[in-house]
């Protein structure tokens, strides 16, 4: 959510948000601003920083094998359907 609101011109409201996540839109504004804060209201991420959880990532959910298509990370759909 902040991410599309950092990145984007468009996006949806904490209303909309909050009702596809099933939470109030007041606690959902409160969780924003508690997000904000704890991040001193710094939304980039350096290259490094990006490389480092990319790394870590990779490492937590190792790839598997896709029918022709080479590895590939698991998708929702493959973990939903193991």
């Amino acid at each position: 959510m902040e991410a599309a609101k950092f990145l984007d011109d468009h996006y949806f409201s904490n209303k909309h948000w909050a009702e596809v996540g099933g939470i109030p839109t007041a606690e959902l504004n409160a969780l924003e601003l508690e997000f904000l804060f704890r991040t001193g209201f710094d939304l980039t991420v350096t290259r490094e920083e990006y490389d480092q959880y990319t790394s870590a990532m990779f490492t937590h959910a190792p790839a598997v094998k896709a029918d022709g298509m080479g590895s590939k990370t698991p998708s929702y759909t493959d973990v939903s359907q193991a």
